[in-house]
């Protein structure tokens, strides 16, 4: 079950990022890590892993204090 519903999606979720496709799968060209490189340049992606950086810091360890108490 773990196979079907968690690593299947995984590994194919990570070969169509791969790609070059359009929404109906048309024309698909393989492009390498160009789609990483080119979201890494984007300042919304840093803007995002500040947030969840902000998020891990400040609010996980009040979670866990007060779940403890």
């Amino acid at each position: 079950i773990i196979t079907l519903f968690v690593i299947v999606p995984l590994i194919s979720s990570f070969i169509i990022s791969l790609t070059d496709m359009d929404i109906f799968m048309q024309d698909v060209k393989f492009i390498g890590f160009k789609n990483f490189m080119k979201s890494f340049r984007e300042e919304r992606v840093w803007n995002a892993f500040m947030n969840t950086f902000k998020y891990v810091i400040f609010s996980v360890p009040i979670q866990i204090a007060v779940s403890l108490v």
